[in-house]
């Protein structure tokens, strides 16, 4: 496998969302702001953006072999598989009070919370989709992928958003392997 293997799986997962993002329609601008962090990424704010989508290498861990990735008791622990878990995150500017403190309306807030979930829901379908197809990640059946759970991220400093996890049996030696 290449050297770049964690970031290239990075990438992937990234345009798999990007997709998710362009195919459903939503009327929602793409997001602008669109890159693979090193670590859980800083949300840089609404000015002059449609949005934030990230993708970062949350940690690796390590899963008896033969169990696919799952912990299973009683396993053999001599032979480890590791695991990668990817985070995912979109977020959006929303509504705030005004210069004056005066907050935003309620159908201003409505408003935003429907485009919020208008993102969530074909943002994680289509993930899950491509995670059943076998899609997801090449070279992965869908045993060796899993999709954690869909978490809203509370408005702060003008942007909210979801986030969640995807969890990739790692099939490479690493970089330096065969080499």
């Amino acid at each position: 496998m290449p050297a770049n293997y964690l970031h290239a799986l990075a990438s992937n997962l990234l345009a798999a969302c990007e997709t998710a993002l362009l195919e459903a329609c939503t009327g929602n601008p793409q997001p602008n702001r669109v890159y693979v962090s090193h670590g859980q990424p800083a949300v840089d704010g609404c000015e002059n953006t449609n949005g934030q989508l990230s993708v970062w290498l949350k940690s690796i861990s390590s899963r008896p072999l033969g169990t696919g990735g799952r912990s299973v008791p009683g396993a053999n622990q001599c032979q480890i598989l590791p695991v990668a878990q990817f985070g995912v995150q979109l977020f959006r500017c929303v509504p705030v009070p005004n210069d004056r403190g005066v907050p935003p309306t309620d159908l201003a807030l409505d408003e935003s919370a429907a485009d919020l979930l208008l993102d969530a829901w074909a943002l994680y379908t289509h993930i899950i989709a491509e995670r059943a197809a076998g899609d997801l990640v090449v070279g992965l059946s869908c045993d060796g992928v899993g999709v954690g759970n869909l978490t809203p991220i509370a408005p702060s400093g003008g942007t909210a958003g979801w986030e969640f996890t995807i969890e990739i049996a790692l099939n490479d030696a690493g970089p330096c392997a065969g080499s």
